[in-house]
């Protein structure tokens, strides 16, 4: 997933709202990954957005959680 830090940060709000209770609260799956990777990547892209400056947010779904990072901003 890869948008404008307004844009992602908004698509990432709007999936954690259609969470289920159990997957907000037990962090399995989905829920995991909204709550532990993309949440953390869209608040830092919305602190480094500035009047006059683009910021892009992209996420990885399906990485190596070994070797390669969970986004890119």
């Amino acid at each position: 997933m890869k948008d404008t830090a307004y844009l992602f940060a908004s698509k990432v709000d709007q999936q954690i709202e259609a969470l289920s209770c159990l997957e907000y609260f037990m962090r399995r799956a989905r829920g995991k990954v909204l709550l532990e990777e993309n949440l953390p990547i869209s608040r830092l892209g919305l602190h480094l957005k500035q009047p006059g400056l683009e910021v892009e947010v992209e996420a990885y779904e399906n990485n190596n959680k070994d070797k390669e990072p969970d986004g890119h901003i």
